[in-house]
């Protein structure tokens, strides 16, 4: 169904901006925000948070759709084929931290943004708790890959 990348992209930014319209008033996000001054990358959502003055502080989040990678992880539990389970988790847990590591290049500059980024993950079969990797919560948590290297994690703008 969804075998065209940019295809899955849009389905996550559909699912991430009907979420985003539901949580939070127009004035609190914007769409394609160029969040690194001098930079022509634009993320393809951020969340407006106070900032300096004027200036607003983002809180970037970009939509990642990893279905190769998940469709692999069920094919093996369908076999219940312990070995390809595990490779193909951890295939997926390594997909997901090289886009975190994208988004956090690409996107992260504080002081015009927040010292971490959001990756959402566009359906919730991709989540830990779907994919049978419980330890993924506390590594994503603790490592820094998830946010800026050496800096505090929940630091005001």
């Amino acid at each position: 169904m969804l075998s065209n990348v940019k295809t899955r992209g849009g389905y996550g930014e559909v699912q991430l901006a009907t979420l985003l319209e539901q949580l939070l008033t127009v004035d609190q996000f914007a769409l394609n925000v160029a969040t690194r001054p001098g930079s022509n990358e634009r993320v393809e959502f951020a969340i407006r948070l106070p900032g300096h003055g004027d200036t607003p502080c983002w809180l970037p989040i970009d939509a990642k759709f990893p279905v190769e990678d998940y469709e692999r992880l069920q094919l093996a539990q369908d076999r219940a084929d312990i070995a390809a389970i595990e490779e193909a988790g951890k295939a997926l847990e390594a997909r997901v931290r090289v886009e975190a590591r994208r988004i956090r290049e690409k996107y992260v500059e504080p002081p015009h943004t927040t010292e971490f980024a959001l990756l959402f993950l566009a359906t919730e079969v991709c989540t830990p708790r779907y994919c049978g990797v419980p330890a993924w919560s506390s590594r994503c948590s603790a490592n820094s890959a998830w946010s800026s290297p050496g800096r505090p994690r929940f630091r005001r703008c």
